[in-house]
């Protein structure tokens, strides 16, 4: 079953949209579909006796095929979804008083186990500063999906500024961790409203993804086991957690990422990991891909747009962009020079657009209005055996009115089977 996402933003004071000139802007990062699993994830050691012991770990990885771009991540927030143990039978009159669990960012590598190969956090690389658990009231049992916006009023300093993070390792593309810490100590008790994580709806693994993208780490054992893995939870739901950047964001939503088909309340954001490695080329019936792209610092709510997005293919080699091309006034395009005959293909299509106010329950779903984004319309797509084994890499370049470059995004991979 899914249960609704319930957006806790009366009880934590961070979630201000951020205007121009006025703090960070927060454009959205997903890797995850929109609905939630009403499944209860618990840190390794919480119905041990002794409860969370000290590093116990859920974690969700964004991998290097959605993070890459000239330069440094400045990631300007976070979110993750959770909710109170079932197991609790105290009430929520007056509302109860959780931890959200304290983040640490992390670079990630390559790990091998039973045949299959995952993109996971290295624990021995933390990126950034611990960022330490919020306390928050709950006033009922719910999915709660907390939002932690960066602002330069943050009573945390840690929350003051923006993380800046080179998005290159080594010259290399390079994924970033989201790893949840356990509170130590707490543990299943009836008595105590202990603090679950909660997953995404219907997610798909389609090759060349990984079969899973979360996670947890068992640190009295040393221990990492992925989502999927024998006595784990399914990978049909990732973690839902994502992180927010002050510099523009490109997403693809597809039917190939699952979730909730045929959404009557239309929330269903298809921005799930299959909408990335795809099997658009070969899936039965009519199938739809579209592009996301959010710049909230190039569009101002109320006011006429003045800036334009378009998707660009940077390359079509499988392994992707090599180097960098400079458009001027911040806008660097990361490309493969020997695979740019396709650069135009969407732009010739039609595609790109104003950057503007996106009504909820659009196109790309949401159940809020989002503030500087360019949405293409559902691009229908049936099956094509020609269209097997074709790999796009796209990234968004933001100009103004006049097509002076602006800005550009993450690049992101796209691959269909």
């Amino acid at each position: 079953m899914s249960a609704p996402r319930t957006l806790l933003r009366a009880t934590l004071l961070l979630l201000a949209p951020a205007l121009a000139g006025q703090g960070f802007v927060q454009n959205k990062l997903e890797f995850g579909n929109f609905w939630i699993v009403d499944r209860e994830e618990l840190f390794p050691n919480y119905l041990r006796a002794g409860g969370n012991v000290a590093g116990d770990a859920l974690f969700k990885v964004l991998p290097a095929e959605v993070l890459e771009r000239h330069g440094d991540h400045r990631i300007s927030g976070y979110k993750v979804a959770l909710s109170v143990d079932d197991a609790y039978t105290g009430g929520f009159s007056p509302p109860v008083l959780v931890r959200v669990p304290a983040l640490q960012l992390c670079r990630t590598r390559v790990h091998s186990v039973a045949g299959q190969t995952y993109e996971v956090p290295d624990l021995a690389r933390p990126v950034g500063p611990r960022f330490e658990p919020l306390q928050i009231l709950l006033p009922s049992d719910n999915a709660w999906v907390v939002e932690v916006a960066f602002d330069p009023s943050a009573s945390d300093p840690k929350l003051r500024g923006l993380l800046t993070v080179p998005a290159l390792d080594q010259g290399q593309r390079a994924g970033l961790g989201l790893v949840f810490l356990a509170e130590v100590g707490q543990k299943r008790d009836p008595n105590t409203p202990g603090v679950v994580l909660q997953s995404t709806f219907q997610e798909r693994h389609l090759a060349p993804g990984r079969p899973a993208y979360s996670g947890s780490y068992d640190a009295a054992t040393g221990t990492l086991r992925m989502y999927g893995q024998s006595g784990q939870p399914s990978a049909t739901g990732e973690l839902c957690a994502a992180l927010r950047f002050e510099d523009p964001t490109l997403q693809i939503y597809g039917s190939s990422a699952g979730g909730v088909a045929n959404d009557p309340q239309g929330f269903e954001t298809h921005l799930g990991p299959g909408a990335y490695a795809t099997d658009l080329a070969s899936a039965a019936g009519a199938s739809f891909f579209g592009f996301y792209v959010q710049a909230q610092r190039h569009h101002v709510s109320g006011q006429p747009p003045t800036h334009v997005a378009l998707p660009l293919v940077v390359s079509t080699a499988p392994g992707g962009p090599n180097t960098s091309l400079d458009l001027g006034n911040g806008a660097v395009l990361r490309i493969d020079p020997a695979s740019l005959g396709l650069a135009d293909l969407f732009v010739a299509a039609g595609l790109g657009g104003a950057i503007t106010r996106y009504a909820k329950a659009g196109v790309a779903g949401w159940d809020e209005d989002q503030e500087g984004v360019y949405a293409t319309p559902r691009i229908p797509l049936r099956a094509n055996p020609s269209l097997v084994g074709v790999t796009l890499w796209v990234q968004g370049l933001v100009l103004t009115s006049g097509m002076a470059p602006a800005a550009t995004t993450n690049v992101t991979r796209w691959t269909l089977r």
